[in-house]
C-alpha cells in the first residue's frame, strides 16, 4: 500500500467538500463552506490517500499546507463564469510556487450534471491556459459531478497514473526533477554544515556535551504522525 497526501483546493462553493464526502460515502451530501479543513483517509487500488480539504475563502492560507504533499486536486465550478477568472488566478499562483514545482495536479471541473450551464473541458482548459502549463507540469484534467459522483474516481485514477509512472522512474520532466533534487541536496548540505559549525563552536566553549548533541539531533528523525 502506497501512502499519498493530497490537497483538495479550490474557491468557495466549487464543491470540494461535496466531492470529498461523495468519495467517502458514495452519496451526495449538502455542505456548508469549509472553515479550516476537513481530513479524510481513503483507500483506492494500491493507495492510501489522505485528502486535506482546505477552505476556499482564505486562499492565502493554502501555502501553510504545502509541506510534504504528493498531489493537488484543484476543483473548479464549471458553471460559475464570475469566479472562473479568480480560479485561474489562484491556479496560476499555485503553479508559480517553487515548493510545488514537482507536485502533480488534477483539475476537476465540477458540476458537469448541470449540462445547460457547464462549460466544455476544451473551453475551460483554454480559459485556464492548461495546455501552456502542461509544457512544464504534469496536469491531469477531468469533468465530474459531486452530485452524482460521475468522473470523480476517474479523475483520481489519472492522478494515480502519474504516481505509478514516477514510481517506475518515468518522470515527464526529468531535468526539472534533477534540478529540484540538486537544490534539495544543497540545502541539506548547507544545514549539516551549519549544525557541525555550531556543535564545534559550542564544544570549544564548553557549553554542550556530545551526549546532549546526539539527543538534540535525534529529534529530527522522529517520524511525523
Amino acid at each position: 500500500m502506497f501512502e499519498k497526501r493530497i490537497l483538495l483546493l479550490g474557491l468557495d462553493n466549487a464543491g470540494k467538500t461535496s466531492i470529498l464526502f461523495q468519495m467517502r460515502d458514495n452519496q451526495f451530501k449538502q455542505t456548508v463552506p469549509t472553515i479550516g479543513l476537513n481530513i479524510e483517509s481513503l483507500t483506492h487500488k494500491r493507495y492510501m490517500m489522505t485528502l486535506w480539504d482546505v477552505g476556499g475563502q482564505a486562499t492565502k492560507l493554502w501555502k501553510h499546507y504545502f509541506d510534504k504533499i504528493d498531489g493537488i486536486v484543484f476543483v473548479i465550478d464549471s458553471t460559475d463564469e464570475e469566479k472562473l477568472l479568480f480560479a485561474r488566478d489562484e491556479f496560476n499562483r499555485l503553479l508559480r510556487d517553487e515548493s510545488l514545482t514537482l507536485i502533480p495536479f488534477l483539475i476537476l471541473y465540477n458540476k458537469s450534471d448541470m449540462a445547460e450551464k457547464s462549460r466544455s473541458v476544451e473551453e475551460l482548459n483554454g480559459r485556464l491556459d492548461v495546455e501552456k502549463a502542461r509544457k512544464e507540469r504534469e496536469i491531469a484534467v477531468n469533468k465530474c459531478s459531486a452530485q452524482t459522483g460521475e468522473g470523480i474516481w476517474e479523475g483520481i485514477d489519472l492522478l494515480i497514473e502519474i504516481f505509478e509512472r514516477r514510481k517506475n522512474g518515468a518522470h515527464l520532466f526529468p531535468d526539472l526533477a534533477n534540478q529540484s533534487q540538486q537544490q534539495e541536496d544543497k540545502s541539506i548540505s548547507k544545514s549539516l554544515g551549519m549544525i557541525k559549525s555550531s556543535v564545534a563552536q559550542d564544544s570549544e566553549n564548553g557549553g554542550i556535551s556530545v551526549k546532549e548533541t546526539k539527543m538534540s539531533t535525534g529529534r529530527d528523525n522522529v517520524k511525523e504522525q
